[in-house]
């Protein structure tokens, strides 16, 4: 949830998809009814978005991360290692015009224990269409820091 660029959140029945403004990042988390059934596998290979599992805790969506390279863009100056795991609970707050997302970071290669972060996205403004924004090219005015789209 790094960024200051919009994100979209699109839900079906087995999946959790983010969709980002900000350098075409798409991340697929598919989801399961309990946290019983959400399992990663044994030896991941490690890569930029790691292996993710989503489950729900009642109105929470859990996203559960491992398998991350050292290589990952992670929250500007923050050190991290392949043994970053991040645990994200996403919930509407503020009778749904806000989105709170508390992630913990645990990782035992670069910290003596795990940490936690919150943030709070607004909603960005009705009919907002996600741009294709890379850092490169087509560098505009930033948005309102910490604004979500509707999904």
């Amino acid at each position: 949830m790094k960024g200051n660029f919009p994100f979209e959140i699109v839900q079906t029945d087995n999946q959790v998809v983010f969709v980002f403004e900000e350098d075409g990042r798409l991340q697929q988390v598919p989801v399961v009814a309990s946290k019983d059934k959400a399992t990663h596998p044994k030896n991941p290979v490690p890569t930029f978005n790691g292996d993710t599992v989503g489950y729900w805790e009642g109105d929470t969506l859990v996203v559960d991360t491992i398998g991350f390279n050292e290589k990952t863009p992670f929250i500007p100056a923050t050190f991290h290692t392949s043994s970053l795991h991040t645990i994200d609970r996403y919930r509407l707050v503020n009778d749904g015009k806000d989105l709170e997302v508390r992630m913990t970071i645990d990782d035992p290669g670069a910290y003596t224990k795990p940490w936690e972060t919150r943030v709070v996205f607004s909603r960005v403004r009705e009919g907002y269409k996600l741009r294709d924004y890379r850092c490169a090219e087509n560098n505009r005015e930033l948005p309102t820091v910490g604004t979500w789209a509707p999904y």
